[in-house]
C-alpha cells in the first residue's frame, strides 16, 4: 500500500491510526464509563509446564486426530475409488470438460488432473495435519523440555 512512498507517509498515516485507536478509546471510555484496570493484573500467572499436562494435551489431540480425520481420509479414499471403478469419475470429468476448456482455456485431458487434484487435497491436507500435529507437538515439547530441564 505505501510501497515506493516516502517514510513521511508512513509516519502520517501511522499518526492517523493511533490518533484515531485512542481517541475512540477515549470517548468510549467516557460514555461507558466504569472501573479502570490495569491490564498486567488480568494475566494469568506463568508456570513451568508438567510433562505430565504436555503429554496428555498431545495423546488427546492424538485421540482426536484418529477418531476424526483418519475416517476422513479413508471414506476419501473409498469414495474416489469407488467413483473410478463405477465409472463416475469418466462422467464428472466429462461434465468438468466444457468449464476447463470453454472457461479456463486448458486441454481436455485437464479435467482429469483439475478433478483427481480436487479429490486427493482432501487427503493432502488430513496428512499435513497429521504430520503438522506430530511434528509440532515433538517441537513444542523438545523446546519446552529444553527451555525448562525436569529435575
Amino acid at each position: 500500500m505505501l510501497a515506493g512512498q516516502p517514510m513521511l507517509s508512513l509516519l502520517i498515516w501511522m499518526s492517523v491510526v493511533a490518533t484515531v485507536v485512542i481517541t475512540v478509546g477515549r470517548l468510549c471510555s467516557y460514555w461507558l464509563g466504569g472501573e479502570t484496570s490495569f491490564f498486567l493484573y488480568e494475566l494469568p500467572p506463568l508456570r513451568k509446564p508438567k510433562l505430565s499436562n504436555i503429554l496428555i494435551k498431545t495423546l488427546g489431540r492424538l485421540e482426536w486426530y484418529v477418531k476424526e480425520a483418519v475416517p476422513l481420509f479413508f471414506a476419501g479414499t473409498l469414495a474416489s475409488f469407488l467413483l473410478d471403478r463405477t465409472g463416475w469419475l469418466a462422467t464428472l470429468e466429462s461434465w468438468l470438460e466444457p468449464v476447463v476448456v470453454g472457461w479456463l482455456g486448458l486441454p481436455a485431458k485437464a479435467a482429469d488432473a483439475l478433478l483427481i487434484g480436487f479429490l486427493w487435497r482432501t487427503a493432502s491436507a488430513i496428512a499435513a495435519v497429521a504430520t503438522g500435529i506430530a511434528v509440532g507437538v515433538g517441537g513444542i515439547l523438545l523446546r519446552l523440555l529444553r527451555a525448562f530441564p525436569i529435575s
